[in-house]
């Protein structure tokens, strides 16, 4: 715990960003369905997942994949 503090970071933000680019990867190569890749990265429903995802890329998770695509 003191070393992330040290680093600025905390646990909570390593796995937002794990679960951030597993989420990215999921969706754009694999063409994962948002339902499935959100219980991938361990959201129970798709509309948390959705908000989170907006919250780390600036947008949905399709409109993310239709920019990537």
């Amino acid at each position: 715990h003191r070393r992330l503090k040290e680093s600025a970071t905390s646990y909570q933000k390593i796995m937002d960003n794990l679960r951030r680019e597993v989420a990215i990867h999921k969706l754009v190569n694999e063409r994962l369905s948002v339902e499935k890749v959100a219980d991938i990265v361990g959201f129970s429903e798709p509309r948390s997942f959705t908000r989170a995802f907006k919250h780390w890329t600036g947008l949905t998770p399709r409109e993310y994949c239709k920019r990537e695509g």
